[in-house]
């Protein structure tokens, strides 16, 4: 059956229905003015009292930073720069295999996430601090969209890091601020160990480096930072991505500025790079030293830029009565089926390098792609209750037979 937005909302509501253990599950209000049907004023605590499953709804206000260690579905209000607003670092550590968390509209200082086997969603966040505004860490599976992730404030360390873990990123932006007099800008995000970064749709711009700060006692201004550096053992798959290395400082004699950042620095391994564009930074200045590198190659490394990589996209907020669009991207005439369950899952199908990320509630066709390479299905979301998730994924076969898994979207009721 090829779906159409009806039938599909049909099988969607029929997944959540077989799926439902909601009534066990509470709904804990939080609002910093207090008042009537609030249940706390602090995060912490409602994070305290809840069990597996619940749902934090917190309210517009100002509140201090949390630590997660129970599956919960934690969630602000607003949007852009309207979100909740967090003074501290929000973390989720230790959260156990098989299960599944989410955080969504807030902004905040850092948000880590630490030793987590089960699934952490981040949808919505803003980070302000410039230095690791996103650590994760020794984590199985993160799944994050619509990240904002920058700072005015000088930097003295990576943006973002990813460390023995496993991320997927879509529709989100890490722009390194500038550093201080004579030292070198950072790195958007830096990928480290055993991990596997997927970006799709993001925007990776590497800080500017620090001024020459005096010409009585000259050092040399600090080079651009790049964009992105994938180290030894981490697996990078870039899709309809931008990179642009940093910016160098400068010095105020103009003849000896710094170097400008490269786009992506990789040390060894194979990765895919799709429809996206990776360049090295502008030089500025006196432009001796010329722009940076668009692709800094190191240990053996290995760029596929051929191999035809499908994603994902989910278009507009999904509140009840709104509507959103599911647009699958693949190469024209290969045949998408659409994945949708209740669940989270890792399923690793040998050949593929992205697994299966839902649990097979419903499986249905979306048909050939179109001349567009865009498949495109518009939903009107029902009246669900706020927090509820529906997890999606497609995948796509081509006309020579080979398979493929797109990311995964977690579409989460506002």
């Amino acid at each position: 059956m090829t779906f159409s937005p009806t039938n599909l909302l049909k099988l969607l509501s029929a997944v959540l229905i077989t799926g439902a253990s909601a009534s066990a599950q509470v709904t804990w209000v939080v609002d910093d003015d207090g008042g009537p049907g609030v249940d706390f004023t602090d995060i912490q605590m409602a994070v305290d009292a809840a069990s597996s499953g619940d749902l934090i709804d917190v309210r517009d206000g100002d509140y201090g930073g949390f630590v997660v260690d129970t599956p919960l579905r934690i969630m602000g209000s607003g949007s852009g720069f309207n979100r909740t607003e967090i003074s501290g670092v929000v973390r989720f550590e230790s959260l156990p295999a098989n299960t599944w968390s989410a955080l969504t509209d807030m902004r905040m200082d850092r948000m880590h996430v630490d030793e987590c086997a089960g699934t952490v969603l981040l949808d919505d966040l803003a980070t302000r601090q410039p230095s690791n505004g996103l650590l994760v860490t020794d984590s199985a599976d993160v799944r994050a969209r619509g990240l904002s992730i920058r700072s005015g404030l000088y930097s003295a360390g990576p943006l973002a890091t990813v460390r023995d873990s496993r991320l997927q990123v879509a529709d989100s932006v890490f722009r390194a601020p500038r550093s201080r007099e004579e030292v070198d800008g950072v790195t958007a995000l830096l990928g480290v160990g055993a991990s596997l970064v997927h970006a799709t749709d993001c925007e990776f711009m590497g800080g500017r480096g620090g001024d020459q700060s005096s010409t009585l006692f000259p050092f040399p201004p600090g080079d651009g930072g790049p964009a992105m550096v994938i180290d030894a053992g981490c697996q990078l798959r870039l899709v309809r991505s931008n990179l642009l290395g940093g910016e160098p400082g400068l010095d105020p004699m103009v003849v000896g500025d710094g170097y400008a950042g490269d786009g992506l620095v990789v040390c060894g391994g194979v990765h895919r790079v799709f429809e996206s564009t990776v360049l090295g930074g502008d030089q500025g200045g006196s432009g001796f030293n010329g722009p940076g590198d668009d692709f800094n190659l190191q240990c053996g490394a290995i760029i596929d830029f051929t191999t035809v990589t499908p994603s994902m996209d989910l278009v507009g907020v999904p509140s009840a009565g709104a509507l959103v669009s599911l647009d699958s991207y693949s190469a024209v005439s290969d045949s998408l089926r659409i994945l949708f369950g209740r669940f989270p899952v890792r399923v690793f199908v040998p050949g593929v390098v992205l697994p299966r990320l839902v649990d097979v509630g419903r499986i249905g066709s979306l048909g050939a792609v179109p001349a567009s390479g865009v498949a495109s299905l518009g939903l009107t979301i029902p009246s669900w209750p706020r927090g509820t998730v529906v997890f999606l994924q497609v995948s796509k076969t081509s006309g020579a037979g080979v398979t493929d898994f797109t990311n995964s979207v977690a579409l989460i009721v506002r």
